[in-house]
């Protein structure tokens, strides 16, 4: 599932997940916001509109309005911003549905590839488990 495609990140040890690295506070100024990547973790959850409880249909109406503001600045230059939609998760959120989901550090991994990619422009992509199953578990 790895993309290669360009340099890694000069100031990573190998085999090292560029989410777990701590990030330094910066000031943005505008001289530089051009520049700069911002990545959006968004969720399938955005196409339901009707869900399980208010909670998810609150957290996909939140994703929804996320995905808006970066769809209004895809014609745009800078910064860079990358939209991720993610299917099942092996995380707190997807414990209660059944079947496979994917790996958090598969998907760190995979995303670092687009986002520090510099061949390619990556702006917004949907990912899933290879066997989708959204039912919950009884």
């Amino acid at each position: 599932m790895a993309i290669n495609c360009g340099k890694k990140p000069t100031n990573m040890a190998p085999n090292t997940v560029p989410c777990k690295l701590p990030i330094p506070p910066t000031t943005i100024s505008k001289s530089n916001v051009k520049d700069k990547k911002i990545l959006n973790i968004s969720s399938k959850a955005c196409y339901n509109y009707n869900d399980v409880n208010i909670d998810l249909e609150r957290y996909g109406k939140n994703k929804r309005q996320q995905n808006k503001m970066i769809e209004d600045r895809i014609q745009k230059y800078g910064p860079h911003i990358l939209n991720v939609i993610l299917g099942l998760t092996d995380t707190r959120l997807a414990e209660d549905f059944e079947g496979d989901k994917m790996n958090p550090d598969a998907v760190s991994k995979w995303i670092s590839d687009m986002l520090f990619c510099e061949t390619m422009y990556f702006q917004s992509v949907t990912v899933d488990v290879s066997k989708l199953n959204y039912k919950l578990k009884q």
